[in-house]
Order: C-alpha cells, then sequence, then structure tokens
C-alpha cells in the first residue's frame, strides 16, 4: 500500500501538465502513486498521460467521458490504494517536500485529515493545532463555511480538497465523495463538510506547498451570467445541510455572510469584466432585485461588518449600481 494517492483530474492543460506531474514525480517521499483522470481532454493530455505512465510505474492513468472535475476526483477515489489520498489540479504544483511532511504529521497527530496552505496567495496566518473531539471539529468546521459577522475578513481558512490531505479508509468506510461543480459552486467546500462529521481528528498547519496557477480556463476567473443564481443555489443547499445538523442560528450566520461574499466578489468580477457597460449595468441590477435580499437585510446583523463590506451590502439592497462600480475601480 502506498502511503499517498495524489488524484489529478486533467483537462486541457497541456501547457501545464509537465511541470504539475513533474512536481509530484519529484518528491521526497517516494511511497505514492500519482493518479492522471483524464477527463476527455480535448488537447494532448491524454497522449502526455500515457507517457507520463510509461516512465514511471507510480503513475496510474484513468481515462473517462468528460463529467467535470468533482466526478474526475471521485474516478481517482474509486482506484486509489494509498494510506492517505488527495488531489492536485493538472495547472498547479506542488513543492517537493509536501507529502513527506504532511505524512509524518499525520502520523505523528493520528489525524484523519491535514490542511495547509498555498504558497502564492495572501491568507491570514491560522493557529496550529489539533482539533479533537466533536465539538472543537464542529467550531472548525463553522470556520471553514466563513467568519463571523463582526470579524475583518470572510475567511481565515481556505477551503480547498488540494490543500489537505485524508485518511482514505475514513472517506471509504462512509463512501464520501465529490458533488459535481456543476450542480454545486463549492463542491470542495460541501466534501471537507461531509468529511469533518465523520473525523476524529484534525490537523491545522501553516505549512504552505502549493502553488496555486491563476489561468484564464480557472472556473473561479470566469464570468458568467448565471453565476448569482448557482451562489444562491449553493446558498440553499448549505443551509439546509447546516440545518439538518443542527447548527443552528450560528450556521445561518456562517452561511449567509459566505453567500454575500461569493455575491460581492460575483459584482466585482463583473464590473472588471470586458463587457459593455450597459449589460453590466443591467446584469448588476438584476441580482440586486433578488428576493433574497430582503429576507437577508431583516435578519443578518450586516451593520457589523467591516465598513467597506457593510457599505458594498447597503449598495445590494439599496440597487446602487454606480457606487459599486466605483467600488470595483479601486478593489
Amino acid at each position: 500500500m502506498p502511503k499517498v494517492s495524489i488524484i489529478v483530474p486533467v483537462f486541457n492543460v497541456e501547457k501545464y501538465l509537465e511541470e504539475c506531474v513533474k512536481s509530484l514525480r519529484n518528491q521526497t517521499l517516494q511511497d505514492i502513486e500519482i493518479i492522471l483522470v483524464d477527463d476527455e481532454s480535448p488537447d494532448n493530455c491524454p497522449a502526455m498521460c500515457e507517457r507520463y505512465a510509461e516512465l514511471d510505474n507510480r503513475i496510474k492513468v484513468l481515462h473517462k467521458k468528460n463529467g467535470g472535475l468533482g466526478f474526475a476526483r471521485n474516478s481517482g477515489l474509486e482506484v486509489a490504494t494509498g494510506e492517505y489520498v488527495t488531489f492536485t489540479d493538472s495547472d498547479d504544483y506542488e513543492l517537493p517536500e509536501t507529502y513527506e511532511t504532511l505524512y509524518k504529521q499525520a502520523k505523528e497527530s493520528q489525524s484523519d485529515v491535514v490542511y495547509y496552505s498555498f504558497i502564492n496567495r495572501h491568507v491570514s496566518a491560522i493557529e496550529e493545532k489539533c482539533y479533537e473531539g466533536a465539538e472543537r471539529i464542529r467550531g472548525l468546521l463553522l470556520d471553514m463555511v466563513s467568519n463571523p459577522p463582526q470579524d475583518v475578513s470572510d475567511h481565515d481558512i481556505q477551503v480547498s480538497s488540494c490543500l489537505a490531505m485524508y485518511r482514505r479508509q475514513l472517506l471509504e468506510r462512509h463512501h464520501l465523495r465529490f458533488h459535481s461543480e456543476r450542480e454545486l459552486i463549492s463542491e470542495d467546500l460541501i466534501f471537507n463538510l461531509d468529511v469533518l462529521t465523520v473525523a476524529q481528528k484534525i490537523a491545522v498547519t501553516n505549512y504552505k506547498f502549493y502553488y496555486y496557477r491563476v489561468t484564464n480556463n480557472s472556473l473561479t476567473q470566469k464570468v458568467r451570467l448565471d453565476r448569482h443564481q448557482k451562489n444562491k443555489q449553493f446558498y440553499l443547499y448549505l443551509n439546509e445541510r447546516l440545518r439538518e445538523l443542527d447548527y443552528g442560528e450560528d450556521g445561518w450566520l456562517r452561511c449567509t455572510r459566505l453567500f454575500i461574499g461569493y455575491t460581492r466578489s460575483t459584482i466585482l468580477q463583473m464590473c472588471k469584466s470586458t463587457l459593455p457597460y450597459c449589460d453590466k449595468r443591467r446584469w448588476v441590477i438584476v441580482v440586486c432585485e433578488d428576493d433574497v435580499w430582503r429576507i437577508v437585510s431583516k435578519r443578518y446583523p450586516y451593520k457589523l461588518l467591516p465598513l467597506k463590506y457593510h457599505l458594498f451590502f447597503e449598495f445590494i439592497i439599496r440597487r446602487m449600481f454606480l457606487p459599486i462600480w466605483l467600488l470595483s475601480k479601486v478593489s
């Protein structure tokens, strides 16, 4: 049994795949398996994957019909054999000591999951600690969803399955799998929520090993006209999930701040896009007119938000496009 299985969904990344695979093959922890899941990539990636498998017997290649990132990860989980399992996006890469360090941390702390961080993205410093027991893990789960209203940032903990190493036996025992990102826009958050509801011990570290590459194909970088509806759909799903898990008012507050933050980011992204001004204005006004804001504004203590977030929320509920557009120029 390998110590770690690394699952890499592959789609339309021939420009970056070589660097990604090289970073995994050069890990100081040699006892690994690398599972390349070709998600019906239209470029040279399928042939590249086969060539890598010929070069390194630790590499497995799966070719599947296109189904998206979440389902590609699920296909990798079906064939993974490692003691722990993790995920790397095929346009990113890892530092050489990543999995040796994480595996050592997992074994020493006997953790079901070890979380770490990006190299090149600004994140708040978090306290390194182990979370053990239902109550402490519930608190961690809430922090992963979002922060309380008065906190300076929306998040202190980055939620990405690429920033975690999971005990595979835990995933298999509870048959934990990813939703499709085409249905729920933050499939990583739901997956981690599912994991944390059954995990016994979690290690959170400040290790920065993962290089995240921003490309024009990055899902989070694309301007999508249906993004608000996707945000809202996810909000309603997550809110119901937290209600079922008995997170009460605190769960609703965290979930709602997440939704407010998602909406703010989506609007700013739209305002910075190359679409004509009139199209941007029309789209933003439609978002601001959604009935969801009437419900949220009555219940959520938005005046406790940091000033710039508070003002942005006021602009949304008052349907004030011009200050929103001007704010996008300095954000």
